[in-house]
């Protein structure tokens, strides 16, 4: 017994394929999308939470100063300045990399 297939037939196989083949493309796009959206979703919460602390820091007395290892504001001789100046510079590193 001797297998025949037409024309038609081979064209509706391309056509099978072309869709798998399709899809499973799409597939994969959507998981890198996905993943970049993510990582550019937790860099948004980053940013927003060094913008919060430099606007808190800013609307400190001078003897008071954020230590994140703790997460409370601290009496110090710390210069407030040179800490608001890196939380500058981080924010604008932060959104550099996100291409703003």
């Amino acid at each position: 017994m001797r297998f025949r297939f037409t024309i038609r037939d081979l064209l509706w196989l391309t056509l099978v394929i072309g869709l798998i083949a399709g899809w499973f493309i799409d597939r994969r796009n959507v998981a890198i999308q996905r993943d970049e959206f993510s990582k550019r979703a937790t860099d948004l919460e980053k940013l927003s939470g060094l913008q919060s602390e430099l606007i808190a820091l800013r609307k400190r007395p001078p003897d008071m100063v954020f230590d994140s290892r703790t997460g409370h504001w601290v009496d110090s001789t710390v210069d407030q300045e040179a800490l608001a100046m890196s939380l500058s510079l981080q924010i604008t590193d932060l959104q550099h990399k996100m291409g703003h």
